[in-house]
């Protein structure tokens, strides 16, 4: 059941508008209201040396943070923010990725990658690769690492890890896809079953945001869709999915895909949590209970 305040927050989702019809300008500055990081005890700061409007984020003071330092110490999670690869920024979820950050005891690197329709698959794999890259070659070894990302970003998160290791790149110590959106063909049976469950789900115009994602590649592309994918190779994954949510049919199959490929994967799925709850970190009992069990899994592998 979920908490009183996820309770809460579910009907203001409710009585938001949807986006049918509106223009994808008017759509982005609904979905863009930034993260206020004062309020939420985390730090952000840019990121040197690196193209785009990347930003280092934590919560609270952190250890080897130094503004003229390229990469802080210790763990880095690599976060690609949610948003149908259409809407969305680093400047909305740079607390998410801060406390996720925090759960393995490290820092987020809040990768900015182009959306769509501007710049269609696969740009935006291409952009977190070279995220990946960049901090290989800042120093930063592959067993400190972690991917990470919700709902389009958990996509990327993966794709970005596929990426990797068909090019023969080194390939982080694990992925975290949070609610990921990993079947773009939109065949999961929970977009129907759960439809009316996710408190969210009215905002999410998945049809529309594949469309504007994929323009006429196929959604059946591995690197569009990584449910088709060759799983095989990959590091351990963690998919984390509310119970109510519209996309829990992508996580878990996701995870049983992995495993079938003979790979490591752990589904946990959140009691009460709705689409977007791990954005209320700090706020709900659902997402401090994620964060946990986050880190449980990624920090023995670091």
């Amino acid at each position: 059941m979920a908490s009183p305040e996820a309770q809460k927050i579910g009907e203001q989702l409710r009585s938001w508008p949807a986006p049918d019809g509106v223009s994808i300008e008017e759509w982005r500055r609904r979905a863009g209201t930034p993260d206020v990081t004062e309020s939420a005890g985390v730090v952000t700061w840019p990121v040197v040396d690196a193209s785009g409007g990347s930003v280092w984020a934590a919560v609270g003071p952190t250890t080897g943070r130094r503004g003229d330092a390229p990469v802080p110490d210790g763990p880095i999670m690599v976060w690609f923010h949610g948003g149908g690869f259409v809407v969305c920024s680093v400047a909305t979820h740079r607390v998410t990725a801060a406390y996720a950050a925090a759960a393995i005891g490290g820092t987020a690197l809040v990768a900015d990658y182009r959306l769509a329709p501007e710049a269609r698959f696969p740009a935006a794999i291409h952009d977190g690769v070279a995220m990946l890259r960049w901090l290989r070659a800042a120093g930063v070894e592959s067993s400190r690492t972690v991917i990470a990302g919700d709902s389009a970003g958990g996509n990327l998160a993966i794709t970005v890890t596929m990426a990797l290791r068909d090019a023969g790149d080194q390939l982080p110590a694990a992925v975290v896809a949070v609610s990921p959106w990993t079947d773009l063909t939109l065949s999961a049976p929970s977009l129907l079953t759960h439809r009316t469950a996710d408190p969210f789900a009215h905002l999410d115009d998945l049809p529309r945001m594949r469309d504007l994602y994929l323009g006429d590649a196929d959604p059946t592309d591995p690197l569009a869709s990584p449910l088709f994918a060759d799983l095989a190779g990959l590091p351990p994954i963690v998919a984390v999915v509310g119970d109510t949510e519209t996309l829990l049919d992508d996580s878990s199959r996701l995870v049983d895909a992995v495993r079938a490929a003979g790979g490591t994967s752990e589904l946990v799925v959140v009691e009460g949590a709705f689409h977007t709850w791990l954005n209320y970190a700090g706020r709900l009992p659902e997402a401090d209970g994620a964060l946990a069990a986050i880190g449980e899994f990624v920090r023995p592998l670091l």
